[in-house]
């Protein structure tokens, strides 16, 4: 008998379809540039803020150094929210790097954006992850793999803790980048 499932064997697993294939063909929508000024001058900051997200990421690839502490804190604060609403607490401890990771809670404070300061504390502190640039990625990984169902439970309340609180952090952050105008090259 033939597999119902081709999709799942390993032989088709290997061969690309048909259609990724022609997907893989078409040019890709390039996005829209956004300067910063256009992004903070938005009507919906959310909005604006996710293309300040953009940039910063976009930056940071071209050159990881070349942020500067403010352009730091506020892709900070933008990973988190674009991380968590994606996949959650735990999907933001796995995939930041354990040096952004322990400088999180001390961004987060500076941004002003206490709950969320106190939320990534409390993830951190469930996935038995130290607020210092004590552990490399790999020893974070092997916390992550290895929680207990607690630490589970506690990530799931943080994730609906995290879409219930009230604190508008994006205003927060574009508040804090028209203070710091100046130290934001993008």
């Amino acid at each position: 008998m033939s597999d119902p499932y081709p999709h799942q064997s390993p032989e088709a697993a290997t061969e690309p379809s048909p259609v990724a294939e022609e997907n893989a063909q078409q040019p890709r929508p390039a996005r829209l540039a956004v300067t910063l000024d256009a992004a903070l001058a938005m009507d919906d900051t959310y909005s604006g803020m996710l293309e300040v997200a953009c940039l910063l990421a976009e930056k940071a690839a071209a050159a990881p150094d070349s942020l500067s502490h403010p352009e730091q804190v506020v892709r900070t604060l933008t990973t988190i929210d674009c991380q968590v609403c994606n996949g959650g607490w735990l999907q933001w401890l796995y995939n930041t790097e354990s040096s952004r990771l322990a400088r999180s809670v001390r961004d987060l404070r500076e941004l002003g954006c206490v709950l969320m300061a106190d939320l990534a504390q409390q993830a951190l502190a469930a996935a038995g992850i130290d607020e210092r640039p004590t552990e490399d990625d790999q020893t974070k990984d092997r916390l992550l793999d290895n929680l207990t169902e607690r630490a589970h439970a506690t990530l799931e309340v943080l994730n609906s803790q995290f879409f219930a609180f009230a604190e508008d952090f994006m205003s927060i952050a574009r508040g804090y980048i028209l203070d710091h105008r100046n130290s934001f090259d993008l």
